[in-house]
């Protein structure tokens, strides 16, 4: 089994597993009381911060271990956003964000309704909740393999969007691709941040809702730039048929 067959099937277990975990811990519950009713859930983040920690505590041990026994490889020819899944930490990272990104759309926001019936709801926050738990293991791995390694050329890409003429070693959806990643990480970390920080000082509820809002504002742009990435990586796949010379025919 290829190295891109086993790295595709232990995402995919994972992910598997996610969806398992987030329906059989999403117990729904529906309390009337007269004319007025009330919805509970069983939720991960309410039961589940150390994954948090953990899944922290792993990305820096396994990203330390990547750069201590791996050499840094230098890449071949030009690449596209398709080669983020030759590495395990950027690959957690895309898994992460994808779950992040249906979950988000699952769950609505600021910008977006809410596409779940009330039932469903517990199981989208769940996985959401698991979406960040893989998004900060690969962020973690990808800091950590970046600072040990020394190795600051991983972010070359997040410029190149900016170089219209210059030539580069990676292709357009690469560097695209890439700035998703960073602004999806930006938006767990502010929220996460604010969430937790707000607890222990029991900050209004205001200030949740504007973080929140930020967070949905956030998010909204890192799928616009996936969108963007997905857009030049068909073109860059496709580039349409090169136009044939034409032949003149011969004398009758």
């Amino acid at each position: 089994m290829g190295k891109k067959w086993f790295m595709a099937l232990v995402l995919i277990s994972v992910l598997g597993l996610a969806i398992y975990t987030a329906s059989t811990k999403a117990q729904f519950y529906h309390y009337e009381a007269g004319f007025s009713g009330s919805y509970t859930y069983d939720l991960l983040l309410n039961s589940g911060l150390w994954l948090m920690l953990t899944g922290a505590g792993l990305g820096i041990i396994a990203g330390a271990a990547i750069a201590l026994l791996r050499r840094a490889r230098k890449p071949v020819g030009k690449q596209g956003a398709e080669a983020l899944f030759n590495e395990w930490d950027v690959s957690f990272c895309i898994l992460g964000g994808f779950v992040l990104m249906v979950t988000g759309l699952m769950i609505g926001g600021i910008w977006s309704p809410r596409l779940v019936s009330q039932g469903a709801t517990g199981f989208a926050l769940n996985l959401h909740f698991l979406g960040i738990i893989m998004l900060l293991f690969g962020s973690m791995m990808v800091v950590t393999r970046t600072l040990v390694s020394g190795d600051f050329k991983r972010f070359a890409p997040l410029k190149d969007v900016f170089k219209f003429s210059r030539p580069s070693e990676y292709l357009p959806s690469y560097s695209w691709a890439t700035w998703s990643l960073v602004v999806a990480v930006i938006a767990m970390a502010i929220k996460g941040s604010f969430l937790l920080i707000g607890l222990a000082l029991n900050w209004p509820e205001s200030v949740a809702v504007v973080i929140a809002a930020i967070h949905d504002i956030l998010a909204l742009i890192a799928i616009l730039l996936a969108l963007v990435a997905l857009g030049f990586l068909i073109m860059e796949r496709y580039p349409g048929a090169k136009a044939v010379p034409k032949t003149s025919k011969a004398p009758a």
